[in-house]
């Protein structure tokens, strides 16, 4: 039977054989299982404790109970998943949304520098695989009081220098739900992770829900074969950065070259939308900042900038360069125009 075109589950497909032999063993002991691999995630981004939770959702507001139980402001970039404001909604904290730097479509260091002060709680993701300013809000955090939320979700496998993403921070977070990397196709899940003894205990103490047993064949087997699959999306990435033409300008300068969805800015969006659509071919979804999608108050030039021209190119697991090739020469006729 040939393979789906444009399929972003190619990955979980190509592991059914190998996810049900792992499925077999872990129905002998699911409780020791679950703790290796929490153990394995642990020890992959330099981290002394795992808790895996149901979603990456639920890791991130653990989180920010766990460092302030009080509330306080927090918070987190304009362009990023929503479920980063709703970690802190309800749970006495005062929501602040940053604008982001258009380098990196990251959080702007001018930004947080400027926040900084009255800052309790920060949430960083690091967007498009690509490393957000996370020293810098070390030093920050460190000179101000605030605790720090790493969300690595979208960089697992990265390095800093010789550090892994998923080590910064008091507190850092995956999530490990359907689609990503590493993931299951089944089921969500997500992971917490510490080097404090006092707050692995206060996580426990909340008696966090776990991901259901299946999950966590997939993301172990995901996990073992992580730098293989980052592999296929540079090479994919390396193809829209060869076929682009001149539409590359529309690549934002410092996004990375193994993210999931090829950020552009362009100038007609809705073209680009239209024509995705009438060609079959998939485009990733944008990020509607959180100012609008939240009613949150400030000024966000960069943020409005994106959300105006902002389409995503998919890089999936195993895409075929065939296939990104496709989608580049259609967003380059596209933007030409």
């Amino acid at each position: 039977m040939p393979a789906k075109r444009f399929d972003p589950y190619r990955l979980d497909r190509s592991l059914m054989k190998a996810a049900a032999a792992e499925t077999a063993l872990m129905r002998r002991a699911p409780g020791d299982y679950g703790a290796r691999l929490a153990a394995k995630l642990a020890a992959y981004a330099g981290r002394k404790h795992c808790v895996l939770v149901h979603s990456g959702r639920e890791a991130l507001r653990l989180a920010a109970r766990a460092l302030r139980p009080r509330g306080g402001k927090a918070a987190f970039p304009d362009i990023t998943h929503p479920s980063l404001a709703e970690a802190v909604s309800g749970a006495g904290f005062k929501p602040r949304a940053l604008d982001i730097d258009l380098r990196t479509l990251n959080l702007s260091e001018k930004a947080l520098k400027a926040a900084a002060p009255g800052l309790d709680l920060l949430l960083l993701p690091h967007m498009f695989a690509t490393a957000a300013p996370v020293k810098l809000a070390e030093r920050l955090a460190k000179a101000n009081g605030f605790a720090l939320i790493e969300d690595a979700s979208q960089i697992l496998g990265g390095r800093l220098g010789r550090r892994p993403f998923g080590s910064f921070g008091d507190i850092s977070v995956f999530s490990l739900s359907p689609y990503k990397p590493v993931s299951s196709p089944f089921c969500r899940a997500g992971a917490l992770l510490c080097d404090s003894d006092d707050i692995f205990k206060k996580v426990l103490a909340m008696r966090p829900a776990p991901p259901k047993p299946e999950a966590f064949p997939f993301i172990s087997l995901k996990l073992d074969r992580l730098e293989i699959t980052l592999a296929g999306m540079k090479a994919a990435n390396a193809v829209y950065r060869s076929e682009l033409g001149r539409a590359l300008a529309c690549l934002p300068a410092g996004v990375s070259d193994f993210t999931q969805d090829v950020p552009l800015i362009v100038p007609d969006r809705t073209a680009v939308e239209k024509a995705f659509k009438k060609a079959g071919l998939p485009l990733e979804r944008t990020y509607r900042p959180l100012h609008l999608e939240k009613d949150l108050p400030g000024k966000f030039p960069a943020a409005d900038i994106y959300w105006a021209g902002a389409v995503h190119l998919p890089a999936w697991p195993l895409m075929t360069a065939a296939e990104c090739r496709r989608v580049a020469a259609l967003a380059g006729r596209t933007i030409e125009k």
